[in-house]
């Protein structure tokens, strides 16, 4: 079973085409790049996951469930922009950590977790540092 399935997952604007019969399937760790041309549907296929969007067909399965009409806060997975929005009162630790703090994750459990992904991204100095004290790069 499959951690994420897309299953020929297709996207109209009217009569323009914008996802054509996306298939893939992600094991639990594996890593997908999406690369292309800016209007190539990368963005959408992102959002159609996120549940921020929808299909006009085909399915998307998060666990070997479909999450179609599931919200999207209910979809346990996470997006990250390319244009990042931080909470500017926040530290970098409370920025990390604020999607787990909004499912009443425990303190200890989400900051073992805030520690771990710090760790993974090489930034475990920057925590305790505001957006406002991080350079472009580190944001």
């Amino acid at each position: 079973m499959s951690a994420l399935e897309i299953r020929d997952v297709r996207k109209s604007y009217g009569s323009v085409e914008t996802l054509k019969g996306i298939d893939i399937a992600l094991e639990n760790g594996e890593f997908l790049v999406l690369l292309g041309s800016s209007g190539c549907g990368k963005s959408t296929l992102l959002n159609i996951i996120a549940g921020l969007a929808e299909a006009t067909s085909g399915d998307v399965l998060i666990g070997g469930r479909s999450v179609l009409g599931v919200h999207p806060k209910n979809r346990d997975i996470a997006m990250v922009f390319q244009s990042y929005a931080l909470y500017p009162n926040l530290t970098v630790s409370r920025n990390i950590g604020f999607g787990l703090e909004m499912r009443k994750v425990p303190a200890a459990e989400r900051d073992k977790a805030v520690r771990e992904a710090a760790k993974l991204l090489q930034i475990e100095t920057l925590l305790d540092r505001k957006p406002g004290q991080l350079s472009g790069g580190q944001r």
